[in-house]
């Protein structure tokens, strides 16, 4: 009976483990490729994303520069960012619909280096004004391979930027009320 007892506590033990589930380690060692600007005439870029525990669906910009930080292009954006419309964008009627929705603090480093101000003076991009398609796509839900090509060649010396932003991330640093109005 003592042995059993001691089974019995390691199994629960074991269950409470931070470790992350075999389905979620399944998840975050496969990689989808994200393909974008196949078109371009510039170096492919290629550049792989290893998703951590908290991979939890992340809106995240990829974007060049020149070694002095000045914004050459944009590789990826999720699409919801490019135009400006999120799956559960109002909830006006009590139900989440498709919709519309301005989000400055989603991806500011990124949308000011674009430097491409909407006619509402924000620095995102607007239905009327959306990033081109051929560089956004689904938001990666595990661990992705982005595969693009620059517009142009690029200089001998450049960067690739990336900034992530995890919805819901809320800490003694960031809740969502911090700015009202989004200012």
């Amino acid at each position: 009976m003592k042995y059993i007892i001691i089974i019995i506590a390691s199994l629960l033990l074991s269950s409470c483990s931070p470790k992350p589930s075999a389905v979620r380690l399944a998840q975050r060692q496969t990689f989808t490729d994200v393909v974008t600007n196949k078109a371009g005439a510039g170096q492919e870029i290629e550049l792989r994303f290893y998703g951590g525990p908290s991979l939890y669906y992340p809106l995240m910009a990829v974007w060049l520069e020149n070694e002095e930080g000045r914004y050459i292009q944009t590789l990826f954006v999720p699409r919801a960012i490019a135009t400006g419309v999120f799956k559960y964008g109002s909830n006006s009627t009590g139900k989440w619909i498709e919709a519309s929705k301005r989000a400055p603090h989603t991806l500011p480093y990124w949308s000011h280096k674009r430097g491409i101000r909407a006619p509402d003076g924000l620095y995102m991009p607007d239905p009327d004004n959306p990033v081109a398609d051929a560089y956004s796509g689904a938001t990666p839900a595990t661990s992705f391979v982005l595969k693009s090509r620059a517009d142009n060649p690029l200089p001998s010396k450049f960067r690739v930027m990336f900034e992530v932003n995890q919805n819901w991330d809320w800490n003694e640093y960031w809740t969502n009320d911090k700015y009202p109005g989004n200012r």
